[in-house]
């Protein structure tokens, strides 16, 4: 039964990870289509430090490169720079490479300035990631806590990586002026990310779909969230600014 316990903890927790990496890193942050409120906010930094100890600086500037250099010279995790397959599974790597780059750091995410949160406890990337592994293994034992710990570990960073790589050689497109793809798999593994051939030509979007038959679960999180007035939706979706793709579904 720990087993079990620990698995469908690592579940529940992939499922919230995915969740604050595309409504508060990506959305949020990133882009800026809307605002996270508190609590919310905070409950999403600390669910991000204790789960992946990821530094929303470092996130933000790493992506925001990819966006001014999509799959050219200079993206950092582009799958034509790198190969796909490489970046599907050393995506954390190739990565974490980029964010020891003061330049890079410097250049796409000035504007993310630290706070004392930031100070005292989220920039200490690796106690939080130790301390969710410690968490993990009083709840369900060390044995089958770090199993649970790892997996989510391990399916989060795959799933990241399958968005930089798959979702740029494999799928549809809507939009053909660059080499994102849409892929509804991935899209319905995490929160609507998987469209990302959309993304790319609406960065500032707060919705991911573009057509009637495409679902994106992180808007409906987004939209749900904004009425508990958790959540300010600043940009416009998709379906507002491209009216006749939509119809065409």
């Amino acid at each position: 039964m720990p087993y079990v316990g620990g698995l469908c903890a690592a579940l529940a927790a992939l499922v919230i990870t995915n969740l604050a990496t595309t409504i508060y890193l990506h959305r949020g942050l990133t882009h800026r289509s809307l605002t996270v409120r508190n609590p919310l906010r905070f409950l999403f930094r600390i669910h991000l430090w204790l789960t992946t100890g990821i530094r929303s600086r470092d996130w933000v500037a790493v992506h925001r490169k990819h966006h001014r250099f999509p799959d050219e010279a200079g993206d950092p995790h582009s799958p034509y720079e790198h190969g796909w397959g490489n970046v599907l599974m050393l995506n954390f790597f190739i990565c974490a490479k980029e964010t020891r780059n003061p330049e890079t750091i410097a250049k796409y995410s000035s504007d993310i300035r630290d706070d004392r949160w930031d100070r005292w406890v989220f920039n200490h990337t690796w106690v939080g990631f130790f301390l969710g592994w410690t968490l993990f293994g009083l709840a369900f034992g060390w044995l089958p806590g770090s199993l649970g710990f790892l997996f989510h570990g391990a399916s989060y960073l795959w799933l990241n990586g399958a968005i930089n790589s798959l979702c740029h050689v494999f799928g549809y497109k809507n939009y053909g002026r660059h080499h994102a793809t849409n892929l509804p798999v991935l899209a319905f593994l995490c929160w609507g990310e998987g469209y990302h051939n959309n993304h790319h030509e609406y960065p500032t979007s707060p919705s991911f779909q573009a057509t009637k038959t495409e679902w994106d679960p992180g808007w409906w999180g987004v939209r749900m969230f904004s009425r508990l007035r958790q959540i300010q939706i600043l940009g416009l979706p998709i379906e507002t600014r491209a009216p006749k793709l939509a119809a065409r579904s």
